[in-house]
């Protein structure tokens, strides 16, 4: 809960910071950060799912093979960066088609291309992530996600404002320490997973061998949830993006509005979280009343 709230004061901030440059760039946050997260959302869901795999196999006492299943998770979140890379040309005309102002589609779809040169790596934390959920070392999540904030912070207001010698960005700032911030975590979540998966007791066989079994597990069952939040998000993404179509007034007050709805339920997604990795591990273990 500690993870996701740290993710909440990011998305706060940013778009509070936005707000003090203007109602384009404030809203634009909102549509170009949620159509990013949508895109993202698909190959997340699957490598998330990592999560409840891990879990399993910790419970029933097989460390070695935790680390061989988040080896196929890391896999499938690289082999999503060609293809979100392959949307950046067409993003313009999602807003077009949906019926945005021309002066509101520039700032949305350069924070959303931004964004998506990086996805990635949100991609790739999800499927490390799922690793520590599943062998109870939320800490590691809770301290990377701390580490994003503080640098996601001071990094937006540096590059938004032009602060210490550095030009004015605007909207461009935002998305670069959104980047900035989603790197270091992503840095501290893999060093320390090669720590964690090259020590005894989680060392196994061909770390990051492809392995058919466990591949053909992890997409059984995550594509499923990867599409639950495809259209989740995506539904609700299309009304958010449809409301702004009515102007720039209404766009940033519907933006100004979800983003204090974001305080409220985002945290409580570390519940879920948890308690999937619980549940995993009790049915691991064969502790079906306990799960």
């Amino acid at each position: 809960m500690v993870s996701h709230a740290s993710e909440t004061v990011m998305l706060f901030a940013d778009r509070l910071f936005l707000s003090r440059v203007g109602k384009l760039e404030l809203a634009a946050a909102m549509s170009g950060g949620l159509t990013s997260h949508v895109l993202t959302s698909l190959f997340g869901g699957v490598v998330g799912y990592n999560n409840a795999i891990v879990a399993q196999y910790y419970g029933a006492g097989k460390k070695q093979q935790c680390v061989q299943a988040t080896g196929q998770a890391v896999f499938l979140a690289l082999l999503s960066f060609p293809l979100l890379l392959g949307v950046i040309p067409f993003t313009r005309f999602f807003f077009q088609a949906i019926g945005f102002e021309p002066k509101q589609i520039a700032p949305a779809n350069t924070y959303l291309q931004i964004l998506l040169l990086g996805a990635v790596l949100i991609v790739v934390r999800m499927a490390l992530t799922g690793f520590f959920a599943g062998i109870g070392r939320t800490k590691v999540v809770m301290a990377a996600n701390i580490t994003a904030m503080l640098i996601n912070l001071p990094a937006n207001y540096l590059l938004i404002f032009g602060r210490a010698g550095l030009p004015a960005l605007g909207i461009r700032g935002a998305a670069i320490g959104t980047l900035c911030g989603s790197f270091s975590a992503f840095l501290i979540l893999f060093i320390t997973y090669l720590r964690v998966s090259r020590s005894e007791e989680y060392r196994g066989d061909g770390q990051w061998r492809y392995r058919p079994a466990m591949m053909k597990r992890l997409l059984t069952f995550g594509v499923p949830a990867g599409l639950e939040m495809f259209l989740n998000v995506g539904a609700f993404n299309l009304f958010v993006n449809l409301m702004h179509t009515y102007g720039p007034d209404v766009a940033a007050a519907v933006t100004i509005a979800f983003n204090w709805d974001i305080v409220a339920f985002i945290p409580m997604l570390g519940l879920g979280v948890a308690t999937t990795a619980l549940v995993a591990r009790h049915i691991g273990a064969g502790d079906y009343e306990g799960a």
